[in-house]
This record gives C-alpha cells, sequence and structure tokens, in this order.
C-alpha cells in the first residue's frame, strides 16, 4: 500500500512539475502579436508587406480580427 501512495504522489509531482515548465507566453505572444492594416483594405499584414506602401495603421493581431480583418495571403501574418 506504500508503494502506490509513493507512486501517486511522484506522479504528482511530475504533473506540476511539467505544467509549471512549459511556456505560457505562446498564447500572449500570439494575441498581442502586432500587424498592420491599411485605410481601405480587409487584411492585416506583417510589417514588410510589399501591400502596406500607401499606408500602415498598427494593430493587435487579436484586435485587427475582431474588427473582422483577414491575413494576407502574400506575407501570411
Amino acid at each position: 500500500m506504500r508503494s502506490f501512495s509513493n507512486g501517486i504522489l511522484i506522479g504528482l509531482l511530475l504533473a506540476i512539475f511539467v505544467s509549471c515548465s512549459s511556456d505560457p507566453e505562446p498564447n500572449l505572444k500570439e494575441q498581442s502579436h502586432v500587424v498592420y492594416v491599411t485605410k481601405t483594405g480587409s487584411k492585416y499584414h506583417r510589417e514588410t508587406c510589399q501591400h502596406l506602401k500607401k499606408s500602415k495603421i498598427e494593430l493587435k493581431k487579436d484586435d485587427a480580427i475582431a474588427h473582422g480583418y483577414e491575413a494576407c495571403k502574400k506575407c501570411e501574418p
């Protein structure tokens, strides 16, 4: 019975260690990732996209999506 309890304890400690060591940043980075839109367009772009020649408005990616912008197929932000 004692070894069964130790096995459970080790499993729980391992699960806690794995969950604490995983990087929570990817979701935050994805949500706060900066993209660019134009005054008249319906797409969001990377800063270096050729479609941003005439205007470039900076937005967070999640805000751009919330406002109905779609990803540019050329620069794939």
